[in-house]
């Protein structure tokens, strides 16, 4: 027969290793999130990093007096960026990542909101952030 103390001792045993479960596995649940928001913000960039490429190669692939207007959004699912671009790389970051891309040299200013993509008789590509 059991004792009134053993059974308490088994259960305050019991329900701290159930406890202990609950942690780690919450732990392991908030990992999980935080690992999938980092790839989301980098995919976010990186598209439109390549949006940035697309045009500037288009620019480059085309006959001179080219212009285009095109616009990327302020941000995407709630990821803020930003955009540099100086010489032959554009740079497209966050607070936490960061992705670059090569690029044929382009002169100006790319941002969030509407830009103008044109190619000069030189050979020239410039942008206009507006």
């Amino acid at each position: 027969m059991l004792r009134k103390g053993q059974v308490a001792m088994e259960f305050t045993i019991i329900a701290g290793f159930l406890f202990v479960t609950l942690i780690i596995f919450t732990l392991g649940i908030i990992k999980k999130q935080t690992d999938l928001q980092d790839q989301k913000e980098y995919v976010v960039i990186r598209d439109i990093g390549y949006r940035i490429k697309q045009e500037v190669d288009l620019a480059y692939s085309v006959q001179p007096e080219f212009r285009r207007n095109f616009s990327l959004p302020g941000s995407v699912e709630g990821v803020d960026y930003s955009i540099a671009a100086a010489g032959n790389v554009v740079r497209v970051y966050t607070a936490t990542h960061e992705f670059s891309l090569m690029v044929p040299e382009v002169n100006g200013c790319i941002g969030k909101g509407n830009n103008t993509v044109t190619k000069f008789e030189n050979g020239t590509i410039w942008f206009d952030c507006t």
